[in-house]
């Protein structure tokens, strides 16, 4: 259900959220709830996309919490990442570069990704900004982070994160 839209910068914006964990769902919902954004959720088992879709809630991470009209929840990355303009990557990291590598055929070239993922690849020391350019090839990555916890970003508690990216227009826009 592509309803809802944000405007950033006067343009409506596309964007795909990789993952259906409880901060994947927290960023589905600020980014649908938007005027300008058309969100679509890229949810990786069939059991659990079929729950949410019939529940219209993440009753595995996020349970209590219902999903805004305008998340489109979708299995198939290839018509989960069709026509993205942005990419948000909510997977764990020692999931990710299994994840992306399921995906690359998908992303479209060159669309920035902004990670919210925390921490570090076990066997390799990368950060998931690193293994995002690994698995999907150069473009514009901007990390969220922040000490903040979905639970309490959902029910808008106070909170702060802070974009980091190489690409400084990148950046602003996340902000």
């Amino acid at each position: 259900m592509r309803v809802r839209r944000y405007n950033v910068g006067g343009m409506a914006l596309t964007v795909t959220t990789i993952g259906d964990g409880a901060m994947a769902t927290v960023c589905s919902q600020i980014l649908a709830s938007r005027a300008d954004v058309t969100l679509t959720m890229w949810v990786r088992e069939a059991d659990h996309l079929a729950e949410m879709r019939r529940d219209r809630e993440n009753k595995r991470y996020l349970p209590g919490v219902s999903l805004v009209d305008g998340i489109r929840l979708e299995g198939d990355g290839q018509q989960a990442l069709a026509g993205a303009e942005l990419i948000v990557c909510a997977v764990p990291t020692q999931y990710m570069r299994g994840t992306l590598e399921r995906l690359k055929a998908y992303a479209p070239a060159g669309v920035s990704v902004v990670s919210v993922v925390k921490g570090i690849e076990i066997e390799t020391l990368k950060r998931p900004s690193e293994i995002i350019v690994e698995r999907l090839g150069l473009r514009p990555v901007a990390a969220l982070s922040g000490p903040n916890i979905a639970g309490e970003l959902v029910r808008h508690l106070p909170a702060t994160m802070v974009a980091a990216s190489a690409d400084e227009e990148l950046s602003r826009r996340v902000q």
